[in-house]
């Protein structure tokens, strides 16, 4: 791990304390690779199709970790973060720089490595969060403009609402589920959609609060796994896809073989409805009724409509969030 690049704090007034809504510091490109980097990159894909001519990562990532609150002995810079801001809906957010998406690597371990030294932050045991936050997720890759990349990405998209089911019932980030760009501009670049089409990539803002550092490595390779298969290897069947990523579904999981033949079955209805429009009776309570116009209820309402629907009693219709997402 000393060899190659090495992710350091840069020392920039403003990361280490918390800002306004967007006040926060810039983001740096923590991209760029050393050839000891990507010679260990281990692919299934040509590295060429993961690192441009430049040695930078061809997939990049950024994440905001909202949260309640956050450990006030954990407020201080990192690696990993450009800074913390006031975020209105949850509390505070802790934003990332822009990060390389990678396969499994030393690199992508020194990724994961920055989750690790920004425990306190990341984990609910020291930052609490609750239902009204949320993690969203901005993706872009070299050579594709944010259209392009969400024309690619929708072919895929069904396995991210099949794990965020519940969050499709939050006004904020509930329009737009079938991520069309042949719309009205309004319907994929209004901020409060599935998957926001922005000038710098695609912001996927359904994904619930990261609960913990495995939480956040397991989302990435989940994203890694979309981004790679939408881009490198375009026209593959959805099915082909869901079998590539079953792995990561089963450790989000733990292993329970109910809960992921059932999010597989959901993430192919998911798929059918971005493709055809078609909603499904199994998908049918996460798009209408209750679970969408609960917009107009009190805070309290949700809390209580959580706590009943996300309950782990056997015969329950809707999907949990997964363990520790």
């Amino acid at each position: 791990m000393r060899n190659g690049i090495q992710f350091t704090n840069d020392g920039e007034y403003g990361r280490g304390s918390v800002s306004r809504y967007h006040g926060s510091p810039s983001f740096k490109l923590k991209t760029q690779g050393h050839n000891v980097d990507i010679a260990g990159l281990k692919c299934r894909e040509s590295k060429s199709q993961i690192v441009n001519g430049s040695n930078e990562a061809r997939f990049r990532i950024g994440i905001e970790v909202e949260k309640n609150s956050i450990n006030r002995s954990a407020i201080k810079e990192y690696p990993l973060f450009k800074g913390f801001e006031q975020d209105g809906s949850c509390g505070l957010e802790a934003v990332t720089h822009v990060l390389p998406l990678l396969p499994k690597s030393a690199w992508r371990s020194k990724v994961f490595n920055m989750f690790h030294e920004a425990e306190k932050v990341i984990d609910d045991s020291y930052s609490p969060s609750d239902y009204l936050c949320g993690a969203h997720v901005t993706l872009s890759v070299d050579g594709y403009d944010s259209t392009e990349l969400m024309n690619l990405v929708r072919e895929y998209a069904g396995i991210i609402l099949a794990v965020f089911p519940l969050r499709l019932a939050n006004q904020y980030c509930s329009k737009n589920p079938r991520l069309r760009t042949d719309v009205d501009p309004w319907e994929y670049q209004t901020k409060y959609v599935v998957c926001k089409n922005s000038d710098y990539g695609i912001e996927f803002r359904l994904p619930s609060a990261i609960k913990s550092v495995r939480a956040m490595q397991l989302r990435y390779e989940l994203f890694y796994e979309l981004i790679n298969f939408a881009v490198n290897h375009q026209g593959k069947s959805f099915g082909i896809f869901l079998r590539r990523v079953k792995p990561i579904i089963a450790r989000m999981y733990e292993g329970d073989a109910d809960k992921i033949a059932q999010v597989m079955l959901l993430a192919k209805s998911f798929q059918k409805f971005i493709k055809t429009g078609r909603v499904s009776s199994d998908i049918r309570p996460y798009l209408e009724g209750d679970l969408i116009t609960h917009r107009n209820r009190t805070s309290r309402d949700m809390s209580d409509y959580y706590d009943r629907n996300c309950a782990s009693e056997q015969g329950t219709r809707y999907v949990r969030e997964p363990l520790g997402l």
